[in-house]
């Protein structure tokens, strides 16, 4: 009798003892498990992340600041509610952004924005997007995205107070304002929303409230080599809000699990053999 029947035949008898496993099916289990668990570890890496639920919050202790408003604009956490508000009555307007840039580490290809925002109604501008860390957002009253500032290279998404032309857009160090797409259509007035914004060097993609991403390239490479922080512009601000902004990291595909699939195609190669 064989090593393996023997093997085979102590484990009916004995149920303690450890199943066969023929070596083959040995090193597939053990591929797969590499994959598997590659997969497990190789996760998007928060880089800020804020609900404001703490009660005593303030603009600081999570991380944001407020730009030169113009007439009385400025943000501010509401502890009740749970959220950032814009403040500011009739046409008040400001910037709020992350006071921190964030880059990317080696093994990270892009950068995701996640957010649960809110128009009450009747805003002129309301915008919100990754904006160039290097860019002076704090020295303006002026919408970052859509109001041609140069230097405010970044990508965000502008949906107005009429709820019209909603989109996703590029905005190039020159101040030039490319439409990406309008294909997720516009954010409902009054409710939360909910936005999701991926870029990488070559592409982009976002979701609002949850529907099937729309997905491009741009047409000229994406520099995710600068640093990136949230920024938000509202107009007529004491109508915008969020109780949620997420940035992650994107991790890059995991050499493990490459080669993991490497090996899976030689094991099942070598088995029809």
């Amino acid at each position: 009798m064989t090593s393996s029947a023997t093997s085979r035949n102590n484990n009916e008898q004995n149920p303690k003892l450890k199943p066969y496993i023929p070596m083959k099916t040995k090193i597939l289990h053990i591929i797969l498990a590499g994959m598997l668990g590659t997969a497990m570890t190789s996760q998007a890496a928060v880089l800020y992340q804020s609900d404001f639920t703490d009660p005593g919050a303030t603009l600081a202790s999570t991380g944001l600041a407020a730009s030169a408003g113009a007439v009385g604009g400025t943000w501010t956490i509401n502890t009740t509610a749970d959220r950032l508000d814009g403040v500011g009555g009739g046409n008040a307007r400001s910037n709020v952004y992350t006071t921190n840039a964030f880059s990317l580490d080696p093994g990270f290809k892009g950068f995701e924005l996640n957010l649960t925002f809110q128009n009450t109604g009747g805003m002129t501008r309301f915008s919100m997007g990754l904006v160039d860390g290097d860019f002076n957002i704090g020295g303006t009253a002026s919408d970052w995205f859509n109001q041609s500032l140069a230097g405010a290279y970044g990508v965000g998404f502008s949906t107005a107070g009429s709820g019209t032309s909603d989109y996703l857009g590029f905005n190039n160090d020159a101040g030039t304002i490319t439409e990406l797409s309008t294909a997720q259509g516009d954010a409902t007035v009054g409710i939360l929303q909910t936005m999701s914004i991926s870029v990488t060097a070559d592409s982009w993609s976002y979701s609002l409230n949850g529907q099937t991403a729309t997905t491009g390239t741009f047409a000229t490479e994406f520099d995710i080599t600068r640093g990136f922080r949230f920024a938000s512009y509202a107009q007529r601000n004491n109508r915008a809000q969020y109780t949620n902004i997420t940035i992650s990291a994107i991790p890059e595909p995991s050499s493990t699990a490459l080669l993991g699939l490497g090996g899976l195609a030689m094991v099942l190669r070598r088995k029809r053999s």
